[in-house]
């Protein structure tokens, strides 16, 4: 026996003779079970399932000194019970926290429905045209490729837009206002004129200044202005022609 303990690492502790209250854990562990067997006397279920639910339910009580289950400290997790269903879903919220953290600041979300490429293995390790047909966990997926069903990760997942059909517009054919005779005509003070034509159009001698002619059809345009248009004054002097000055040696 003590061979045993030593190689399961327990140390055997010896209580005073006749003193029961020094092993008084395991007679209160012996009074817990006794009262709880006699609780279940005359109810449904063998011996044996009777023994078996008050371990799980003595395994799943937190203990007054650690204050965590034994199930606990032996798993590392909570056993879940029926209690259990009237608790948050905890679940639920860790994908939902998983779903709103971005690692590579890249949307890794996808909907039923949505077009993506998805990767393929062992066709030329390429990229195939899929269809997302349901979402499993917080980051799989099922897609449609090809009418066979893969599952991929939002990792082996990227994003396709629709193809759109480019619908080139044609070019739109000149109304009739723009040959009506209302149409706005542009004055011929409103045009750039180069130095050249400006030097031109004076006369050498004196302050008069001499016009060209002007082609028939502005004349009749002008001839539909209006008569109150207003003209504004010449802002430039004329130019004064001036013979050069030669150096006589």
């Amino acid at each position: 026996m003590a061979r045993f303990l030593l190689s399961m690492g327990v140390e055997h502790m010896y209580s005073a003779p006749y003193h029961p209250q020094s092993n008084g854990e395991a007679k209160r562990s012996v009074q817990t079970f006794k009262s709880a067997m006699k609780s279940m006397k005359g109810g449904e279920g063998t011996l044996s399932q009777k023994l078996s639910s008050f371990l799980f339910q003595y395994r799943n009580t937190p203990n007054v000194t650690t204050g965590i289950t034994p199930s606990e400290l032996f798993l590392g997790r909570r056993v879940c019970t029926r209690l259990s269903l009237l608790a948050p879903d905890i679940a639920a919220r860790v994908q939902k926290k998983q779903a709103q953290s971005s690692y590579s600041g890249v949307n890794r979300n996808f909907e039923v429905g949505d077009p993506v490429w998805a990767k393929a293995y062992g066709k030329g390790q390429g990229w195939e045209e899929g269809l997302v047909t349901k979402k499993q966990g917080g980051a799989d997926y099922e897609v449609l490729v090809d009418k066979q069903l893969w599952r991929r990760h939002a990792d082996q997942l990227k994003k396709r837009m629709k193809e759109k059909m480019q619908v080139v517009p044609e070019p739109a054919a000149p109304s009739e206002s723009a040959f009506s005779e209302n149409a706005p005509v542009e004055s011929s003070l409103d045009k750039t004129v180069s130095p050249s034509e400006s030097v031109s159009g004076f006369a050498t001698s004196g302050n008069s200044t001499s016009s060209t002619e002007t082609p028939s059809s502005e004349i009749t345009h002008e001839e539909t202005l209006p008569q109150d248009t207003p003209v504004s004054p010449r802002r430039n002097p004329p130019r004064e022609r001036r013979p050069p000055q030669r150096l006589d040696l």
